[in-house]
């Protein structure tokens, strides 16, 4: 959602092939007294001719993308209609595609996607037009347009006691859904968008023995462990070596002796490096260090916390515990804190442009297809404007700003050899 201006100059070169033709024809004008009518009516686009309807004509017909993209939403249809003085009524159907075989870029959306259905006569002037709505289903619609969903976001995993012993990471896990954050529309979007979520999470411990203290984290897996043996995680420092998990931390709770009293802990610490150690990250004195902390290759966020990419279902947290004798130590208020972060820019897919025929003096339209669904900066009345060599487009929506959010495609309108402003 980081598109904050429209630079139309910018993207005059992606139109160029798709615009230039080796000529253009003269314009020619409508029938006199012949008025016509396009609307949407049982699954159909049904042109009416009504006026004097005593000669034949033929007139073209086009489908033009708003915020629907052709060739995603719909199948562009063009063509031409031969009208009769018996056969005034004509009728169009043009595919639309069924929201599960969308794109990803283009399904989710704040707004019912939309295109138009446009009747021309030979010359390309516009005779008639209606507009279609594309409203899915509400598994794919976005409450907002996107900013709340990089909020910071906590889930309580677990509120109660819970005892570990020293039966190795394989004892009793504990588990969430990134849905118990998320809804899944959020989730989707923030997954097709590319977005990933910070990760940390905070619980209080204390000591039934003394001992060394260990978690571990993995992603889209309840079933497995790392170093689930005594062996793999001996006494000390080290927490075990990752390969299934993402992350895993070594800590101590007053090293030396039983400390039965809680305290807060967050994990990963992320002032501290993969595979490096602090001896007060948490303010409790040096005798509370964490021992040892690693990242997975690649899980870990510009900020320090553990990447988990938006697409992952389930996280997984388990608790070891190491020393010479009785190792138990307890957990509570186990918390889960995430937020969302997407640090991809979104860029411009392709551009469309409606069919012809291009004449001086008709309309034509461009829509913008992005890689996810964007903002536009609106300076008032101002709007960012789209500069070809067929002269300047202006954005379809008028002078309201609400049309530039949520959605991936953006259409920009314009007169054949306009005067440039």
């Amino acid at each position: 959602m980081k598109l904050k201006k429209l630079i139309a100059s910018t993207l005059c070169l992606l139109l160029l092939a798709a615009l230039l033709t080796p000529g253009l024809a003269l314009p020619a004008s409508a029938a006199a007294q012949t008025t016509w009518k396009a609307e949407y009516l049982n699954g159909q686009f049904k042109i009416t001719r009504s006026g004097d309807t005593s000669t034949t004509q033929t007139v073209s017909y086009r489908t033009v993308g708003l915020t629907a993209v052709p060739g995603e939403h719909f199948t562009p249809a063009s063509g031409e209609l031969t009208f009769t003085p018996s056969n005034n009524v004509r009728y169009v159907s043009v595919s639309e595609t069924p929201i599960g075989d969308v794109p990803a870029r283009s399904r989710y959306q704040l707004n019912a996607r939309t295109y138009r259905f446009e009747v021309l006569d030979e010359g390309g002037f516009l005779l008639a037009s209606a507009e279609r709505s594309l409203s899915y289903n509400s598994s794919y619609m976005l409450t907002s347009s996107g900013t709340s969903y990089f909020n910071e976001k906590s889930y309580t995993v677990q509120s109660g006691e819970k005892t570990v012993t020293d039966d190795y990471y394989s004892q009793g896990v504990n588990t969430f859904s990134l849905t118990s954050l998320y809804t899944a529309v959020e989730k989707g979007y923030l997954a097709a968008i590319g977005a990933d979520a910070g990760l940390t999470v905070s619980f209080q411990a204390k000591e039934v023995d003394d001992g060394y203290q260990y978690l571990q984290i993995l992603l889209d897996d309840t079933t497995h462990a790392d170093s689930s043996t005594k062996s793999d995680c001996p006494d000390g420092a080290e927490p075990g070596t990752i390969n299934y998990s993402t992350y895993m931390a070594g800590f101590e709770i007053n090293s030396g002796s039983t400390y039965t009293t809680y305290k807060t802990y967050t994990f990963p610490v992320t002032s501290v490096a993969s595979g490096g150690s602090a001896s007060d990250p948490w303010g409790h004195g040096d005798k509370f260090p964490l021992s040892k902390q690693y990242f997975k290759s690649g899980y870990r966020m510009s900020d320090g916390k553990l990447k988990v990419p938006m697409s992952t279902d389930t996280v997984s947290i388990r608790f070891d515990a190491s020393g010479s004798k009785d190792d138990d130590w307890k957990l509570q208020n186990l918390q889960a804190t995430l937020q969302a972060t997407d640090t991809t820019a979104p860029t411009i897919v392709k551009a469309v442009v409606s069919p012809g025929p291009y004449t001086r003096g008709s309309q034509v339209t461009v829509t913008l297809v992005f890689s996810e669904p964007v903002n536009a900066t609106v300076y008032g009345n101002n709007l960012a404007r789209l500069d070809t060599r067929w002269g300047d487009l202006t954005p379809e929506r008028g002078s309201s700003d609400a049309w530039l959010k949520g959605d991936n495609a953006i259409s920009f309108t314009g007169t054949i050899f306009s005067s440039k402003s």
